[in-house]
């Protein structure tokens, strides 16, 4: 659910500002290194490994997704 509603708001913000889809993909990187860091920090994980952990998620979604849409 709130990965839709942030998904949601980010094509709205990059519809109504013309923004491409690298600039809204580069934003949303941003917010997630920000949390991840945050995250990270607060709960004494080691960045590296918590950074690869995301990467892998990352990796999943993104080719489920991409076969998804074929």
């Amino acid at each position: 659910m709130l990965a839709q509603a942030l998904g949601a708001a980010a094509s709205d913000t990059a519809t109504d500002h013309r923004l491409s889809d690298a600039c809204m993909v580069g934003a949303l990187t941003l917010l997630l290194g920000r949390v991840a860091g945050a995250v990270a920090h607060q709960r004494g994980f080691d960045l590296v490994d918590y950074i690869e952990f995301i990467a892998g998620r990352l990796r999943r979604v993104a080719v489920a997704e991409c076969f998804r849409r074929s």
